[in-house]
């Protein structure tokens, strides 16, 4: 199913409901798989588009084991593509918010507006300033190469993003506080001996989520290293609402 506006076409599968590609007047966008919720896989349950006035509407409605997650976006003539969700989500969870993919092999760089220039875990959020940064894309992996500030992995208190790529660059506005951004899952090391420093991620590699992963260290798993350092549940899993705003122009 296709929906133009602006002289941008979103391409959504009728059978997940998730936008599959983004095309413009010169060139495709391949940010795809997504919106999902991260971590939980969900039935789509309803798929719905409608016309409302001068705007074009898609709702879209999942459910699973008492899960649920919704999801509205709104293409609107002048302005970005609107995305509205909700979610209430069951349990411990290493993560939680919402999910998309993009190839790794075309992103450049980014410039965002939040916390940086550094990485964030659950566990580590303390010593970033809040401002517009950016950096180019590397593969740095702690301990084994030295390209600070690494690229990959969760930034905090992002407000917006441009996600530099090889096809277009695009910009993600977020209207909520606090919203991490996943950027790519970073390398596990090579000679670790366990998992410790390489902290779980979504299987999306672009995500825009409330809560986050703590990470341990060497020698010691998250789990034993306090209060931060535990998994996240929702307190009597009252939904989380969110709002984002996509720019392909």
């Amino acid at each position: 199913m296709k929906v133009e506006s602006d002289g941008i076409t979103c391409n959504f599968d009728k059978k997940s409901g998730f936008l599959t590609k983004v095309n413009t007047s010169k060139t495709e966008i391949s940010l795809s798989n997504g919106p999902s919720l991260a971590g939980v896989s969900l039935d789509l349950q309803s798929f719905k588009h409608f016309k409302a006035e001068q705007n074009y509407v898609v709702e879209l409605s999942y459910a699973k084991d008492k899960n649920w997650f919704k999801v509205t976006w709104t293409f609107i003539p002048g302005q970005p593509a609107r995305l509205d969700y909700q979610y209430s989500q069951r349990g411990e969870a290493d993560f939680m918010g919402i999910s998309f993919n993009y190839p790794e092999e075309k992103i450049e760089g980014m410039k965002w507006l939040g916390r940086g220039p550094y990485r964030v875990w659950k566990n580590r959020l303390k010593g970033n300033k809040l401002g517009v940064w950016e950096k180019k894309y590397n593969n740095t992996v702690t301990g084994e190469s030295w390209q600070y500030p690494e690229f990959k992995g969760y930034h905090s208190d992002v407000q917006w993003v441009v996600v530099e790529n090889k096809e277009k660059p695009f910009t993600v506005y977020s209207e909520n506080e606090h919203t991490f951004l996943q950027m790519l899952r970073p390398e596990k090391p090579k000679n670790a001996p366990n998992d410790y420093t390489s902290p779980a991620f979504p299987s999306g590699n672009i995500s825009f989520l409330q809560a986050i992963s703590p990470i341990g260290t060497k020698f010691n798993s998250a789990a034993v290293m306090g209060p931060q350092s535990q998994k996240n549940s929702m307190r009597n899993y009252t939904p989380v609402k969110g709002t984002l705003w996509f720019d392909f122009r």
